[in-house]
């Protein structure tokens, strides 16, 4: 849905950041695809691909929560990815909130959106700006992540609770 909504405006190939075993699953097709895959082992060697993708100019963008969320009431805990993305590049964060016609799993809310009358609803936010800086700490990514999140919160009307 993300790529639908922002590819004919910027006109540029997203980069998406998904699993390693995702994007293998697509094989070659993956690079085509924008697939950025993420090692849980290697988050490091993830981070120089989709700083190699930036640097290109092409986006990348990042699902902070790090999976499907099925929670209609919350989100749940922000990743640091985009945050240190963000701190890295000196490049902004433009946040994505969706409403998704609701499902208890995968299955579910593919029928719901296919076939119910639920509108599937994409709202962007204002571009964030963070400064860059060299030393990245704990607490800076934390306190980055949030910033991110909550404004994602209020764009899906979510709680987000951390």
């Amino acid at each position: 849905m993300v790529g639908l909504v922002f590819i004919p405006h910027i006109k540029k190939k997203i980069g998406f950041i998904t699993k390693t075993s995702v994007a293998k699953a697509f094989g070659r097709f993956s690079h085509y695809l924008g697939m950025i895959g993420i090692d849980p082992e290697n988050k490091a060697e993830s981070l120089e691909r989709s700083m190699r993708w930036l640097e290109k100019g092409n986006p990348v963008c990042v699902f902070p929560e790090g999976r499907r969320n099925y929670d209609t009431e919350k989100l749940t805990k922000g990743k640091t990815g985009a945050a240190r993305l963000a701190l890295r590049s000196n490049l902004p964060v433009v946040p994505v909130g969706i409403i998704t016609p609701g499902g208890k799993n995968t299955a579910e809310s593919l029928r719901s959106f296919f076939f119910s009358r639920a509108p599937l609803e994409v709202h962007i936010g204002q571009a964030l700006q963070f400064q860059h800086t060299e030393e990245v700490t704990h607490e800076l990514l934390e306190d980055t992540t949030r910033t991110i999140m909550q404004v994602i919160s209020g764009l899906c009307e979510k709680k987000y609770p951390y």
